[in-house]
């Protein structure tokens, strides 16, 4: 006879149901753990929504994952799919047909497939993902003093860095024969000089009476900016799918390119900035890269 299997003492109960589990290798990994909470929730429930055999062609919608979050907000969740993707997790076997209103088809990396009954094992993307480096900045301000007392910038041009803390100390601190003089308003700190000095070339001063009229300076910044450019169709294409499509692998690239009738390297070249691409291709690739 064979050996009985130990079976666990505590089980779920699932009322008839189904059960909806994620693997801990895939839990603790570090790419699970980077993951936002938006994009773990839509990952239970993409898992929630495979039956067992339909792993490459599960149908998720945006109707469907907001209701099932109590949450309209699409931005969000179309963000939460593509960080999926990029870590390795979520495949697109099916783009969406808003015509035929068929949503897309999604494959879960660590569940094996049966592509036409051929049992194909998981390809675990999410193994291979690499937390990227961050630039190293000096997060600390050049302005910023370390007693907290930030001189003026009028102040540094002026060359008087002083801090204006001191010259209270030097008010309090003042003889009696200077507090008496600095009621009258005249007060002998050595910041002021006696007799004064007279203004030197000083200012006119604007009439407020007459309407403002811009200035040169303004008027030469204005000319100098011009009017705002705006983005073209082939610019804003390439904004939306540049990251998307190098954190893809070589296999997952070349499937969208066959799926686009154009090749890798035609792609590579529209991401780097080349013009090379006609509209509707553009059109239907970023429909098969960036999520709905």
């Amino acid at each position: 006879m064979g050996r009985k299997r130990n079976q666990a003492d505590h089980k779920a109960d699932t009322r008839g149901g189904s059960w909806t589990g994620i693997p801990h290798a895939v839990m603790d990994s570090d790419a699970y753990l980077d993951l936002s909470l938006w994009a773990r929730a839509i990952l239970v429930e993409i898992v929630r929504k495979m039956n067992g055999y339909n792993n490459g062609k599960i149908a998720v919608s945006y109707a469907y994952l907001t209701a099932r979050l109590n949450n309209s907000n699409k931005r969000k969740i179309g963000a939460a799919i593509a960080e999926l993707m990029s870590h390795g997790f979520l495949d697109t076997e099916a783009a969406a047909d808003w015509k035929g209103r068929r949503s897309r088809e999604y494959r879960l990396t660590f569940v094996n497939t049966t592509p036409g009954d051929k049992h194909k094992a998981a390809t675990n993307d999410y193994r291979d993902w690499v937390k990227p480096k961050q630039k190293a900045g000096n997060d600390v301000s050049p302005l910023k003093a370390s007693n907290g007392d930030t001189p003026s910038p009028l102040a540094k041009k002026n060359g008087n860095t002083s801090s204006p803390l001191k010259f209270a100390n030097l008010r309090k601190t003042a003889p009696n024969d200077e507090i008496d003089a600095s009621k009258n308003g005249d007060t002998s700190l050595p910041l002021i000089c006696k007799p004064y000095p007279p203004a030197q070339n000083p200012e006119p001063q604007p009439d407020k009476s007459l309407p403002e009229t811009p200035t040169t300076a303004t008027t030469t910044l204005e000319k100098k900016s011009g009017p705002k450019s705006e983005l073209s169709f082939e610019d804003a294409v390439r904004d939306q799918i540049a990251s998307i499509w190098k954190s893809l692998t070589p296999d997952k690239q070349r499937r969208l390119a066959n799926n686009n009738n154009v090749t890798v390297q035609e792609i590579a070249s529209f991401v780097g900035g080349a013009d090379n691409l006609s509209t509707p291709k553009l059109a239907a690739l970023r429909s098969d890269i960036v999520p709905r």
